[in-house]
């Protein structure tokens, strides 16, 4: 957490409320302590009833997991694209 600062990239944080790993407190501090120190979006799911590792073998859950994972850095990237097209004279 002490690494956290204004200039941290885009995060996408996936948790299991199950994790015996690493409790879920400290990734929903993780995510609000993110929001707290930068403008980059931050995305933040808790998965109920999943574990550490979650994702290990293939399933519904994981599948699902994946496609907003793809769903985040697809938004993320064409934010990106956006910002380098050039814009008209006049145009905002």
């Amino acid at each position: 957490m002490s690494r956290i600062h204004a200039a941290a990239p885009p995060f996408l944080i996936v948790h299991g409320d199950q994790d015996t790993v690493v409790p879920v407190a400290e990734a929903r501090r993780f995510a609000a302590d993110l929001r707290a120190e930068t403008r980059a979006p931050v995305a933040y799911a808790e998965l109920g009833g999943a574990q550490h590792a979650f994702d290990l073998f293939p399933s519904l859950r994981g599948e699902l997991v994946l496609a907003g994972v793809e769903r985040f850095v697809a938004v993320l990237y064409g934010e990106y694209l956006d910002a380098r097209r050039p814009r008209a004279a006049g145009c905002r």
